[in-house]
């Protein structure tokens, strides 16, 4: 890597630290292939040999901190064996994906009829990070900072240490996640923290334990996972002042989360579909004892002409919980932005969120992004009447290519039924991918 080259990346990662159904198919990694030329300066190659062939040499150049067994372990191209076009474009797409790499080609050299060497050319990207989300509406001020590492010690396993702030209440969380255990498509995530949040008579502060073990099928488009997780909640007054007596109360929930789908990273983009059901069963010893409960989350992305990617979310749950901590609750921090966290509540609800994202400027080293948005939610069993939520908005990111996951997200989104008016949102990368 050129000194050039070096001292843009180092200037990048300064400047990010500072500021305040798809398909593996052909079609997708020449999109991939793409990007990778718009930011590469490689002179124009040979014809490559067709597929399929038998694959003799393999040869990876560009890694730094990366090792080499994390990128044959996601290529699963072999040495001495038969290599087709299935294998060769899951392969790249497996590869990009893991969002280790700024830039992936690859390229075929021919040794004889049915017989090739195979060069793979990387750019790493920073995968050391930090991250900060905030909101600030009414009387609610929360943040929450930290940083995270997606690639410790090269072998693509991630860590994450956040500090967390709502109004007076501190907390926060370590997440550590291994998404090749045994060096098999088998995923291990590890959770633990402690975060206030907003509720109308009290606030809850939880403490939990989670761990998730999931196994990859089908080309990584089915995900079958168990998930453990305990917690203590406590309370304490409401943001207006008032509280609601409430007991301590100790919890222990099974999830069993299954995915259908995938979705498949190209640059700063992506495209694909998923569908992830979790039913769940949680014990407690508070009045709801045990209760079942489900979720949903259901996304689309489509890459259009002219840089825009077109992206839906559709979410919801339902619970059996009477209790007032294990309630559902909607607002602006995950949900509809433009409204108070736990602005409603109820035992269901259903969500969507649709957001156009331009690639307005789209160099190598800076992505910037305009988007606009609507939000909206309905609830079931809401009390208070506020069974909808309905916003629109825009923002707009600011995005390092060359880093995972990172940048800055700024929305301002305008409540359309109730709410307080126009809010900030401010968080990294983007609302949801």
């Amino acid at each position: 890597m050129t000194r050039t080259r070096r001292f843009t990346r180092a200037l990048a990662y300064i400047l990010v630290c500072w500021a305040p159904s798809s398909r593996a198919d052909a079609a997708l990694v020449d999109a991939q292939n793409e990007s990778s030329a718009a930011v590469s300066v490689d002179a124009p190659e040979a014809v490559e040999p067709p597929l399929p062939g038998t694959l003799r040499t393999l040869t990876i150049e560009g890694l730094e901190h990366t090792t080499r067994h994390v990128v044959r372990r996601e290529l699963q191209w072999h040495e001495g064996q038969p290599l087709d076009e299935r294998a060769w474009t899951l392969g790249l797409t497996r590869l990009w994906n893991t969002v280790l790499f700024a830039r992936i080609h690859a390229r075929r050299i021919a040794v004889e009829p049915g017989l090739f060497d195979v060069v793979l050319t990387v750019d790493e990207n920073f995968t050391l990070y930090p991250s900060f989300t905030g909101v600030v509406t009414g009387d609610v001020q929360w943040f929450r900072t930290g940083i995270a590492e997606t690639n410790l010690a090269g072998t693509f396993r991630e860590l994450s240490v956040h500090y967390e702030q709502f109004n007076d209440a501190r907390g926060g969380d370590v997440y550590y996640r291994d998404p090749r255990l045994f060096d098999e498509r088998l995923e291990l995530s590890i959770f633990t923290g402690r975060g206030a949040r907003p509720r109308p008579t009290f606030t809850l502060i939880r403490s939990l334990a989670r761990v998730e073990v999931a196994q990859l099928f089908n080309e990584d488009r089915l995900r079958v996972g168990v998930r453990l997780e305990t917690g203590f909640d406590d309370y304490t007054r409401a943001i207006d002042g008032t509280q609601q007596p409430q007991p301590a109360d100790a919890y222990g929930t099974m999830a069993a989360p299954v995915r259908m789908g995938r979705l498949d990273r190209v640059r700063v983009e992506y495209e694909g579909e998923f569908v992830e059901v979790t039913p769940s069963a949680t014990y407690t010893g508070g009045p709801s004892k045990l209760f079942p409960a489900v979720s949903v989350d259901a996304r689309m992305f489509r890459r259009w002409p002219g840089r825009i990617n077109f992206v839906l979310r559709a979410i919801g749950a339902a619970t059996g919980a009477s209790s007032d901590n294990f309630r559902l609750y909607i607002g602006g921090l995950e949900t509809v932005r433009g409204y108070l966290d736990s602005y409603a509540n109820g035992v269901a609800y259903a969500a969507a969120n649709v957001e156009l994202r331009w690639s307005a400027i789209n160099w190598s080293q800076f992505v910037m992004m305009p988007t606009v948005f609507a939000d909206a939610a309905v609830v079931g069993g809401e009390r208070a009447g506020r069974d909808r939520l309905i916003s629109v908005g825009a923002g707009v990111r600011f995005l390092i290519p060359s880093f995972a996951a990172a940048g800055i997200r700024i929305d301002v989104a305008e409540p359309l039924v109730g709410g307080a008016g126009p809010a900030l949102s401010v968080g990294a990368y983007q609302f949801f991918f």
